[in-house]
């Protein structure tokens, strides 16, 4: 029996991970009982300080994100516009409106349209 319990103790001792040695080397009790209280506000001011440029840095990416996003939609609409613009310059040509006017049946008159004169005693 005495075999058995050594052989045990042996195998329990040899199990140590790399894990093991890292919890001993990084203990925070350890870490803090060696470190001055006089920089651990100097240490939050740090860390504060780098959070805040981390939050700035995302926000930075997603309005980038945000402004090239709107920049394709906005050169979207400049496209629209000009189509539009050409469609509508075209359609107000005096030979397009004679043409949409002669399938009702209407004809633009070849003479000028003549001025009617009120009459001298004309009353409202």
């Amino acid at each position: 029996m005495a075999d058995i319990n050594t052989n045990l103790s042996r195998k329990t001792k040899k199990k140590r991970s790399i894990f093991t040695y890292f919890e001993k080397a990084l203990s925070l009790r350890g870490f803090l009982n060696r470190l001055p209280q006089q920089y651990i506000p100097k240490l939050l001011f740090v860390f504060g300080i780098g959070l805040c440029c981390v939050a700035k840095t995302h926000y930075c990416n997603k309005l980038a994100c945000k402004l090239s996003k709107l920049e394709s939609e906005v050169e979207d609409l400049a496209v629209d516009y000009i189509i539009l613009n050409a469609n509508y310059t075209c359609s107000i040509k005096r030979s397009e409106i004679a043409r949409r006017v002669a399938e009702m049946g209407l004809e633009i008159p070849d003479h000028p349209p003549y001025k009617i004169k009120k009459p001298n005693n004309w009353k409202y």
